[in-house]
């Protein structure tokens, strides 16, 4: 069974990352030098308070991260910790599926990948339904005219962010949740 990812130190707004993109079907190397807070357009912590959004894991619980690609799933890992919201990832549909079976009283939101390899983010989605109807899903994806997408809403699909997904707006839906 999967298990909750150790805690890394959290990233610093202003440290300097080199990012690398590797597609499903070739490898694509670049790299560009930009800070982390360019990257996600995120506010600090102190700001965050200041705008009266406490997150209490006891009372929300924890999201489920659910991407292919490490480097989205640990910058989004990053930024939630950054506030104090717990999370966990999966790198895959099936892995989000056996998390979501022993964690999922504990999951209040899944922040779902659409393309993935071998269990994609609409069957994981459909799937992970039928476990719980009532659990929140982020679809973030790059491709948000997908036909998918219409056949997840029509099933309970409840939000839709384009990548890169910015903290704000995750920020606003956990508000939501409250």
């Amino acid at each position: 069974m999967p298990e909750e990812a150790p805690r890394r130190k959290a990233r610093t707004e202003n440290e300097q990352l080199k990012l690398v993109t590797v597609t499903h079907n070739s490898i694509i190397l670049f790299s560009i030098n930009i800070t982390y807070n360019e990257l996600f357009n995120f506010h600090d912590r102190e700001t965050c308070h200041r705008r009266n959004f406490m997150y209490d894991p006891a009372k929300k619980g924890k999201v489920l991260i659910v991407d292919d690609d490490e480097i989205i799933r640990m910058s989004l890992q990053d930024m939630l910790e950054m506030h104090d919201i717990p999370s966990m990832t999966a790198s895959d549909g099936i892995e989000a599926l056996e998390v979501f079976s022993s964690h999922g009283d504990t999951i209040k939101l899944i922040i779902l990948d659409l393309n993935m390899p071998g269990l994609n983010g609409h069957e994981t989605f459909l799937k992970l339904k039928e476990m719980n109807e009532s659990v929140p899903v982020l679809l973030a994806t790059g491709d948000i005219s997908s036909k998918k997408i219409d056949a997840m809403r029509a099933k309970g699909l409840e939000y839709v962010l384009e990548k890169p997904v910015k903290f704000e707006k995750i920020k606003n839906i956990l508000y939501n949740l409250q």
